[in-house]
């Protein structure tokens, strides 16, 4: 019964990755709205390393209030990393932005990381 488990897990996770690679490969192109178009669903779903290219992508296109939201929700899920992404983002923003972004994330939070 746990190798059906740990095949299933495999399975589905074999996937998330392709899309997650994909992703990564159209950031690095430049092609942003291509990576958010990968990213979007899979950090909606849940996927912590989704949220985290989700928000460094923003961070690329110089959409602070937006990374700053999902950086802000993902760190709250429990990602250390993101709490290190927040701190290296929040000298680059207003408070104004920085409280627009954390009211944000917290929406986020409640959909996409409970």
């Amino acid at each position: 019964m746990v190798r059906i488990i740990l095949l299933a897990a495999c399975l589905v996770a074999a996937p998330a990755r392709a899309d997650i690679q994909q992703g990564v490969n159209a950031m690095g192109r430049g092609n942003y709205p291509k990576a958010l178009e990968v990213f979007q669903p899979l950090a909606e779903s849940g996927d912590w390393n989704a949220q985290g290219f989700l928000a460094n992508t923003y961070v690329l296109m110089e959409d602070y209030r937006e990374a700053y939201a999902w950086f802000h929700a993902t760190a709250k899920c429990g990602s250390k990393d993101a709490g290190i992404e927040l701190h290296m983002l929040t000298p680059k923003m207003s408070v104004k932005t920085i409280e627009q972004g954390k009211a944000l994330g917290d929406i986020y939070y409640d959909r996409y990381c409970r």
